[in-house]
């Protein structure tokens, strides 16, 4: 799911990147190039024309799911624990993560 789309900024005639906050587990190159029409709605219906992806950049990852720090203000956070009460957690469909896409379009 993508929560946020911007265009941050055109580098060429033909090239911009793309800020885009998204569920972890998005697909985002697909949702750029379309995966030659078997992904739908893409970057290209929206813009009108054919787009592909230049580059990928991870910018930033959010946990809001059960237990991250917007849940619980009052915790402590992980820093602050004890090393034996330090568990990995795994990440949750909550999970967002923010990119930076360089794309092209046709």
């Amino acid at each position: 799911m993508i929560y946020e789309l911007t265009i941050h900024e055109w580098v060429g005639p033909r090239e911009f990147d793309l800020d885009l906050t998204t569920e972890a587990g998005t697909y985002v190159k697909e949702f750029v190039h379309g995966d030659r029409g078997r992904t739908r709605p893409y970057l290209g219906d929206i813009l009108g024309c054919a787009t592909d992806i230049l580059q990928l950049d991870v910018t930033g990852l959010l946990d809001m799911g059960p237990g991250s720090s917007e849940d619980n203000k009052g915790s402590p956070k992980t820093e602050d624990r004890q090393p034996e009460a330090m568990v990995e957690e795994k990440p949750t469909a909550a999970t967002t993560s923010t990119q930076r896409s360089t794309c092209t379009i046709a």
